[in-house]
C-alpha cells in the first residue's frame, strides 16, 4: 500500500501526529484556531471561510510542521479538482433529473388535454344523439321542404275540396 496522503488534511494530521505534537500546540504555533485546524484534518472546506484563507491557512500549518508547503498546496489544488469534477457530474446529473421529470408533466398534461377532448367529443355526440330531429334528416329535406309545407298548409286535401263541391 501506498502511503501517499491523498488530501492535505491527511498530510498534515500524519505529520503533526509523527511529530508528537497536538492541535493545541499547532494552534499556538500557527495562532489558527482548534476548530480550523480539526476541519483542515477532515477536509472539510465547505466549514470553512473562503478558499483564499484557506490556503493560507495551510501554508502556517505545513510550515509549522516543516512540510514542503507547495506540495501539500498541490493537495489541496487536486482535492478540489476532484471535488469540481464530482460537483459538475453531480450537476449534470441533476439537470437530467430536472428534464426527465419537466419532460414526464408535459406526458401528463397531454394526457389531461386528450382525455379533456375525448370526454367533450363523447358529450357532444351524445348531446347530438339525444336531440329531436337528427341534423342528417335536416340537411336531407334541405330548403326545398319549407316550400312544400307552406303549399300543402294552403292548398286543402282532395277529399275536402270534391265534399265543398258537392
Amino acid at each position: 500500500m501506498s502511503d501517499v496522503p491523498k488530501s492535505p488534511g491527511t498530510a498534515l494530521a500524519a505529520a503533526r501526529i509523527r511529530r508528537g505534537l497536538s492541535l493545541d500546540e499547532i494552534a499556538r504555533a500557527t495562532r489558527i484556531q482548534r476548530h480550523v485546524l480539526e476541519a483542515i484534518e477532515a477536509d472539510d472546506f465547505a466549514a470553512l471561510p473562503a478558499m483564499v484563507y484557506v490556503r493560507g491557512f495551510i501554508r502556517l500549518y505545513a510550515q509549522a510542521l516543516k512540510l514542503d508547503t507547495k506540495a501539500t498546496l498541490a493537495l489541496l489544488e487536486a482535492r478540489l479538482d476532484e471535488r469540481t469534477a464530482a460537483e459538475e457530474a453531480a450537476q449534470s446529473d441533476a439537470e437530467a433529473r430536472l428534464r426527465s421529470e419537466r419532460w414526464m408533466r408535459a406526458r401528463v398534461r397531454l394526457t389531461y388535454a386528450a382525455a379533456v377532448l375525448f370526454l367533450g367529443a363523447v358529450a357532444a355526440a351524445a348531446l347530438l344523439s339525444l336531440s329531436p330531429q337528427p341534423l342528417e334528416a335536416r340537411h336531407l329535406r334541405g330548403p326545398d321542404a319549407r316550400v312544400e309545407a307552406s303549399d300543402a298548409a294552403s292548398t286543402p286535401p282532395l277529399d275536402d275540396a270534391a265534399a265543398a263541391a258537392d
